[in-house]
């Protein structure tokens, strides 16, 4: 799958597809949250959030990195526009696979709306440490709160807790950390969102996913 070109309001595609991690002037301690990150078949973990500087493993080299159209209706109504970046990472250290995301919001509908759960599939064969980065892009609110884990291994699943989410602002990155060394284009994602008023939209799109 080819980056999409469409440029997103007020930034350029540089900006929008940069592969850098920040890093924060204060770094919190996380190495005894580190195992708990992990979530397993049929189970549920809170998120915390983490660094590259907290978790030195998580150092690598972007081996994919795509912005996927999303957008969600109710009825013929857009609620929300703008795109998925998808973001494959190789670790440095072990050569296994990180599968990153990112939801990023253009112009194109009115007001904010409510994220509820982003969903990915395919992740049967492969073990699952989950967290996002506060050493990236992104609104420091804008991020999942939990991941549950389907009791058939394949679904992972972030949930946001209804966290709003406006035009032109991005997430922070999430991500699973996997022990896969492959990946393919044939996953799905499905995103969940809410308007201020109760109206749920869903939509699938077509995702990294890892290959072993």
């Amino acid at each position: 799958m080819s980056v999409a070109k469409n440029t997103v309001a007020q930034r350029s595609e540089s900006q929008v597809l940069d592969t850098k991690f920040s890093t924060p002037p204060m770094i919190d301690r996380l190495e005894d949250r580190k195992m708990m990150s992990v979530v397993l078949p049929g189970g549920t973990v809170a998120l915390h959030g983490t660094t590259e500087a907290a978790r030195p493993e998580l150092a690598g080299t972007v081996i994919r990195d795509t912005l996927v159209p999303l957008e969600l209706k109710v009825g013929s109504k857009v609620i929300f526009k703008g795109f998925m970046q998808d973001r494959v990472v190789r670790e440095t250290k072990t050569g296994t696979l990180d599968f990153y995301e990112c939801i990023r919001a253009s112009s194109g509908f009115d007001d904010r709306v409510l994220v509820q759960s982003v969903a990915r599939t395919s992740f049967a064969t492969v073990t699952t440490d989950v967290d996002y980065r506060t050493d990236g892009i992104g609104a420091t609110y804008l991020h999942p709160s939990s991941a549950i884990r389907s009791a058939t291994r394949a679904i992972v699943d972030f949930k946001f807790s209804n966290t709003p989410i406006a035009p032109n602002e991005d997430s922070q990155f999430f991500f699973i950390k996997t022990n896969a060394k492959q990946f393919v284009v044939e996953g799905k994602t499905t995103v969940t969102m809410a308007t201020t008023s109760g109206q749920v939209a869903t939509e699938t799109i077509v995702t990294a996913d890892p290959l072993t």
